[in-house]
């Protein structure tokens, strides 16, 4: 075996002898560092929440300032006390019920700390209060659309909107300038015709103003197919009755109204003015109204021109 030399041998009984007293030796030496440590003055930054109690509702009064939601603390004391402060117990509330105050200071003493521990800093410390008159007022509903239904469909005028109008609450000068609040917008895309319901939510009010009630909408409106206009000029007026009489005039304009692409596909010659006079027993000049036939099905009549026309009739053998 090899012979350690006498350097080895004084490192071994360095770490082997007395082990047991080294050992609690280096402990007491570490908790006096702990202790001596944790006793020493430091700085630690926290937030606290800051919750806002506001003026109830008929104090006639609303706040336009903006709040922070949380308040930084810049806190001194030892290491050990400051460790030991939790977020949650530093929140601190705003009373802000007297509508006469112009600054709200935070006070120091309302900050839930250990004794020992003080606050060097504290942002912000302080919020200007700016307040304005607060008005009810009711305020008319605009439905918003977007979108376009199927083609050769659309949406019919007038919508309804129940309610009709709903009640704002907020500060004079952003509540009395509005002259409706519209709804989200309702999508219109790939409706087909018919009926159609809709409960729809208010867009937001202005900032400081707020909806009385749930600012849910009912909207009703109907989807129908596209109409279009079309005059059929210089139409002869036939007669269904004996051949016997003069027509004033002969020939008259008709106005029909229907789905677009029937109206467009129409000929004149479809359309046919027409007077009946199939009593034998009349005689001289009387008036008869103007009929039409030979319209597709969903074409309808808006007005003849003239709706009427003269009509000279002869006896027989006349």
């Amino acid at each position: 075996m090899a012979k350690r030399s006498p350097l080895t041998n004084a490192v071994r009984r360095f770490f082997t002898e007395n082990l047991t007293a080294k050992i609690v030796s280096l402990v007491a030496a570490i908790v006096l560092f702990s202790m001596v440590r944790g006793s020493e003055d430091a700085q630690r930054t926290v937030f606290s929440d800051v919750v806002a109690i506001l003026p109830p509702g008929d104090s006639g009064k609303v706040l336009l300032s903006e709040l922070p939601d949380r308040v930084r603390l810049t806190l001194q004391g030892s290491r050990s006390l400051l460790n030991s402060i939790r977020r949650e117990d530093l929140e601190v509330q705003m009373d802000l019920t007297d509508t006469r105050l112009r600054y709200y200071y935070f006070d120091p003493a309302v900050f839930d700390l250990p004794a020992g521990v003080q606050i060097v800093q504290m942002a912000p410390a302080s919020v200007p209060l700016t307040w304005a008159d607060r008005i009810e007022r009711r305020v008319p509903v605009e439905p918003q659309f977007v979108g376009t239904p199927e083609p050769g469909l659309s949406i019919t005028e007038p919508v309804a909107v129940e309610p009709r109008r709903v009640l704002l609450r907020g500060p004079q000068n952003e509540v009395d300038p509005l002259a409706s609040v519209d709804t989200q917008p309702i999508d219109l895309r790939g409706l087909a015709a018919g009926e159609q319901i809709r409960t729809v939510r208010l867009e937001r009010p202005p900032t400081h103003a707020s909806y009385v009630g749930e600012p849910m909408i009912e909207v009703r409106f109907e989807i129908v197919r596209e109409l279009d206009e079309r005059t059929f000029s210089e139409l002869p007026v036939s007669i269904v009755g004996p051949v016997r009489a003069t027509l004033r005039p002969g020939v008259v304009a008709v106005v029909v109204r229907g789905p677009r692409s029937s109206v467009e596909t129409m000929e004149p010659t479809q359309v046919v003015p027409w007077v009946d006079i199939e009593d034998p027993a009349l005689t001289g000049t009387i008036e008869r109204e103007v009929q039409v036939r030979g319209l597709p099905e969903g074409v309808e009549i808006v007005r003849v021109e003239p709706p009427s026309v003269l009509v000279a009739l002869r006896g027989p053998g006349g």
